[in-house]
């Protein structure tokens, strides 16, 4: 379900996305009678790649989507996760993409969980901030049409800029990968933040790339995939369009 979602949403960035009915069975073949999916990504993945080939689900999730919408005990995360916020920020997509109205006990839960989460340094995070779950908290945030102080988030994504990368996911760190890269021009259009280092993040970009066409998650190592090659197209649109 994954792969063809970065395969559809990559198709759609380089303008070769058509229609597809065997596509549009497979999506749609993932629901369930009573809207709901195996998992919150499933259920993004699937909702995804079908609005991309303007198509709605069989059935209505929103009900689904609703139910899952709640706070957690990060404590119980799969180790390994890259961003406390991740079921959250594609659920939040979600409610954009369709349009759900949250009740308004909801909304109150999700902000005080996400703002509780923001550390001394502006950004957001558990044991330290990082960059993918900063970027996941101002997503959410502006969603549920929160206040917040921009100018403490704005200095701590100057502090995830790098002259060697263009962006880490923690300060001070000596690798990124491309979801690092990814998620630093995001949180920069959401701060309406130019980067500081354009060269050397397109430059990062092409240095992925693979004899094959596709894109590997770093520089200098790995194979390509579609979740890669999806995540370095849409970065090169990003960037586009800040510095325009």
């Amino acid at each position: 379900m994954a792969d063809t979602y970065f395969a559809l949403a990559s198709l759609n960035l380089v303008g070769s996305l058509s229609p597809d009915e065997d596509t549009l069975a497979f999506l749609r073949s993932r629901q369930k009678r009573d809207g709901s999916y195996e998992s919150i990504f499933q259920a993004f993945f699937a909702i995804g790649g079908l609005r991309l080939l303007n198509a709605p689900p069989l059935f209505d999730p929103r009900d689904y989507l609703i139910a899952h919408t709640r706070t957690y005990d990060i404590s119980l995360l799969p180790p390994g996760s890259a961003s406390i916020f991740a079921q959250l920020y594609h659920l939040t997509k979600l409610h954009r993409w369709l349009e759900v109205n949250l009740p308004p006990e909801k909304k109150r839960d999700l902000l005080s969980f996400v703002t509780s989460h923001q550390r001394g340094d502006g950004g957001f995070g558990h044991a330290r901030s990082t960059l993918m779950e900063t970027r996941d908290a101002v997503f959410i945030l502006q969603y549920l049409g929160a206040l917040v102080d921009l100018q403490k988030i704005y200095r701590f994504l100057r502090h995830c800029e790098d002259e060697g990368h263009g962006f880490v996911n923690l300060p001070g760190n000596q690798f990124s990968y491309l979801e690092h890269i990814h998620a630093g021009l995001e949180l920069s259009g959401l701060l309406s933040a130019p980067p500081t280092y354009p060269k050397v993040i397109r430059d990062f970009l092409l240095a992925c790339r693979r004899i094959n066409g596709g894109y590997a998650r770093t520089t200098h190592t790995g194979i390509a995939t579609l979740e890669n090659t999806y995540l370095a197209l849409a970065s090169f649109q990003l960037l586009s369009s800040l510095l325009s």
